[in-house]
């Protein structure tokens, strides 16, 4: 992905939220969903039959 691009486009997009609280706490709240999506497939894994193998590969 080109920056030069993308850079303009995030402040312009920035400028158009109501405040940068609000873009915050929508970049927040995208994260925390992506932890907990992570978490729940970190727990699948565990508690599955191939867990054991597959937190090897992984690492954690």
């Amino acid at each position: 992905m080109n920056l030069n691009l993308y850079l303009p486009n995030v402040h312009y997009m920035e400028q158009n939220f109501k405040s940068t609280q609000h873009y915050q706490q929508t970049i927040v709240f995208i994260y925390i969903l992506h932890m907990n999506s992570w978490m729940i497939a970190r727990n699948y894994m565990t508690h599955s039959p191939f867990g054991s193998t597959q937190r090897q590969v992984i690492g954690h």
